[in-house]
């Protein structure tokens, strides 16, 4: 199930950049070349926790694996 994030100008809004780096999609690798304090603060604000995990250092959030 798709997660729904904001797509408007609005304070915590994401990009389509954003978006793509937050659902490990290649397509957001320039999102990818931040700092680790600002990957922090878009994970926090946007990342989808029960799906997907990232920890500073990693450079794509990743699909979490139930087992």
């Amino acid at each position: 199930m798709p997660v729904k994030r904001r797509n408007n100008k609005h304070r915590g809004a994401i990009n389509q950049y954003e978006a793509a780096w937050l659902d490990g999609d290649k397509h957001g690798w320039l999102v990818g070349l931040n700092t680790d304090d600002v990957l922090q603060a878009l994970w926090d604000r946007a990342g989808d926790h029960e799906t997907m995990y990232w920890n500073p250092g990693m450079h794509f959030p990743e699909p979490i694996e139930i087992e």
